[in-house]
């Protein structure tokens, strides 16, 4: 398509963000979808013995109900739980076990994908090259340069082409799509090899020595996954600074908006 530069298979380093336009301070259009008994937390603390409060060292789950869906459930529990963690219970990711923040990147980015294709994946995690670059890394952990490289052509299309990209979903949403259905082809293709990215994830996480699939517990309930977590002793202080943080952005956004709805205005000839 003209005004779009190809695909390159370097993968990429900057740091900006394809979910919102520097100028205007506007995301672009989401692309297509939208993106989430104390008695057994106790079992699960006391297996584990005592971590130190200010940081998570394992993550401790059940196995899960049915034995042909394990590698499913395991998955989405460690990611349930890392998730939480940060968003709930007051953890940086740093405070997590190393890798376990990467993990969940690249979690979304399979599902994502499998869902939706890669138009989908963009436009579910705005855009965020930060995000993109940390599903990246994780696949660098498993060693699949097969997927890796995908990513990476995924990335640098993306930055390369922000702005045409944004234009072109605002004009047809199908043509913007069709733009990522070479990456899609590719995934689908190492899919259906059988080897497939779920697979290998699941293989990466029960490897880790701070994932402890406990088959003496019960299956997981959503509950029983939150009790497991102990409160982090800042909790409160960064929830509070979280507050703040979004006040402000939010703030910034409203600004941006008015600027730019005044900019028009002005502009508009007169009756």
């Amino acid at each position: 398509m003209p005004g779009l530069s190809a695909p390159s298979s370097t993968p990429p380093s900057s740091s900006a963000r394809w979910g919102r336009n520097s100028a205007t301070g506007r995301r672009p259009p989401r692309f297509i979808g939208k993106w989430r008994s104390r008695r057994l937390a106790n079992r699960v603390r006391e297996k584990g013995g005592r971590m130190p409060r200010d940081r998570i060292t394992e993550i401790r789950l059940s196995p899960g109900a049915s034995a042909a869906h394990e590698a499913d459930e395991i998955c989405l529990w460690a990611d349930y739980f890392v998730s939480a963690a940060i968003d709930e219970f007051g953890y940086e990711p740093d405070e997590l076990p190393e890798g376990a923040e990467d993990f969940t990147h690249l979690w979304k980015y399979h599902g994502e994908v499998l869902n939706g294709g890669h138009a989908q994946y963009g436009g579910n995690t705005d855009g965020d090259v930060s995000e993109w670059s940390q599903a990246l890394r994780a696949l660098q952990r498993l060693g699949r340069p097969d997927y890796e490289g995908i990513l990476a052509d995924f990335i640098r299309f993306s930055i390369e082409n922000e702005e045409r990209i944004y234009e072109l979903y605002e004009e047809d949403e199908a043509a913007a799509t069709d733009l990522f259905r070479g990456f899609d082809e590719r995934f689908y293709a190492l899919e259906r090899q059988g080897d497939g990215l779920r697979d290998a994830i699941h293989a990466w996480l029960v490897q880790q020595e701070w994932l402890i699939v406990d088959r003496t517990l019960p299956a997981f309930t959503m509950g029983h996954l939150r009790q497991s977590i102990p409160p982090h002793p800042l909790l409160e202080e960064r929830r509070a600074a979280r507050r703040r943080r979004n006040i402000a952005e939010n703030s910034g956004t409203t600004q941006a908006f008015l600027r730019e709805l005044l900019d028009r205005l002005r502009a508009k000839p007169g009756p």
